[in-house]
């Protein structure tokens, strides 16, 4: 774990936040890889394939350069252009099928936090005595059970 930042990091901004303190860490981190991943959506494998579809139907002219074909084009006659830049523009924002790419991310940064215990303490024990239940102490108080060290009701 790197050390805590001092006065004299402060000044010439060697130590950033996210280089001392994990949330800010992981935070960083994900700001990151949405940059260079892009902004995670759900796409379904329906959206995908009509998208291929569509792409596949578009009319494209052929080029040519000096009488030479380029390219040869998609000589379909069928203008799909417009429909063809809606489903570029959806699927530009997102990087994924399914939401794959998006779910993981999400898993990845809510995990579980690690605790991490002194030693000679129990793991699970608060530090505080565990209080039975509304409905046990009521019991309790009723039957006069319950109490440590033999204590009775009257004994305040």
């Amino acid at each position: 774990m790197p050390k805590p930042p001092s006065s004299s990091d402060k000044f010439d901004g060697g130590l950033l936040p996210e280089d001392w303190n994990p949330e800010m860490a992981a935070a960083s981190m994900a700001k990151n890889l949405i940059e260079q991943m892009g902004t995670p959506a759900i796409l379904t494998q329906r959206f995908v394939v009509w998208h291929g579809i569509i792409k596949a139907l578009n009319h494209v002219e052929p080029t040519y350069d000096e009488g030479v074909m380029i390219d040869p084009g998609n000589v379909t006659g069928l203008d799909t252009s417009l429909r063809l830049a809606i489903y570029d523009h959806a699927a530009k924002n997102s990087v994924n099928v399914n939401g794959q790419y998006f779910f993981e991310v999400w898993k990845y940064f809510n995990r579980p936090k690690i605790i991490v215990t002194q030693p000679g303490q129990i793991p699970g024990q608060s530090m505080e005595d565990e209080q039975p239940s509304i409905g046990r102490r009521i019991i309790n108080r009723i039957t006069g059970g319950g109490k440590p060290n033999g204590q009775s009701n009257n004994a305040q």
